[in-house]
């Protein structure tokens, strides 16, 4: 038990390795940063995807701690700040074509 005022570590479980858990942590973190990716994409659909991701991996190489857990929230946060201090590009717009009355 953990002297008073200490917060006690995890413990891996048995059978698992140090090299293991940060194999499925980095596994972890790379799927969440898929879904980071899938929602901006989702919240920018006038952005390129190329440029998204190319945000997401920037600000990701930023991240290099050893605690990794909210790693992908701050890439999240900080790529969306990011992606909205982008200049806003036109979307091409179709010519507007005449409507005729529907007679009755």
């Amino acid at each position: 038990m953990a002297p008073t005022g200490e917060i006690p570590l995890p413990t891996l479980a048995e059978g698992t390795t140090q090299e293991h858990a940060s194999v499925m942590s980095t596994i972890d973190e790379a799927h969440a940063l898929e879904q980071v990716i899938d929602s901006l994409l989702a919240k920018f659909p006038s952005i390129d995807p190329a440029m998204v991701r190319a945000v997401v991996d920037e600000v990701h190489q930023t991240f290099d701690g050893p605690v990794r857990d909210y790693v992908p929230l701050l890439v999240q946060r900080a790529s969306t700040d990011r992606l909205r201090s982008l200049p806003v590009i036109a979307e091409p717009t179709r010519p507007r074509t005449r409507r005729t009355p529907v007679s009755a």
